[in-house]
């Protein structure tokens, strides 16, 4: 599938190409930190260093679709963990597509 990209933001990306990217200036830091998540239709888990997290969905909870779970169960995750990675780069592993998106 072939995309037209207007002219302004051709513009747009010439400088951000020739001003950063060329320049070997990053668009973000490297992440620091890596949390892994994972969720069933029982309960939601992640591990960050030596600490984990973890949980059981309610009833009404598992109705959900699975692809809603594994992205409760990253909000959740960071939420949990928020003392110890607040204002850090983050790399959350996940095993659901949808989620990665």
């Amino acid at each position: 599938t072939r995309v037209c990209v207007p002219p302004k933001v051709l513009i747009s990306l010439h400088w951000w190409t020739t001003h950063n990217i060329n320049k070997g200036c990053p668009l973000k830091e490297p992440h620091r930190i890596t949390i892994t998540t994972d969720a069933s239709l029982f309960g939601w888990g992640a591990h960050f260093r030596s600490m984990t997290a973890q949980g059981r969905w309610s009833e009404t909870g598992r109705s959900n679709d699975i692809n809603l779970l594994e992205l409760r169960a990253v909000y959740l995750a960071l939420r949990s963990f928020l003392p110890h990675i607040r204002s850090q780069n983050i790399l959350v592993l996940t095993d659901n597509v949808t989620t990665k998106a």
